[in-house]
């Protein structure tokens, strides 16, 4: 029982990190393109 509670929180203590970190490089990224739309579209343009 106690490997099941530890693997739960590993899992947990995974998740919370790549869901900061995939916050932070969405924030990043939104500097340079302010909407996901624009940056499809250029990306359409660009091909």
């Amino acid at each position: 029982m106690d490997y099941l509670i530890d693997g739960i929180i590993i899992v947990f203590v995974l998740s919370c990190i790549v869901f900061f970190y995939n916050a932070l490089k969405i924030q990043h990224g939104s500097k340079n393109f302010p909407t996901p739309k624009d940056d499809s579209e250029k990306k359409e343009n660009d091909k």
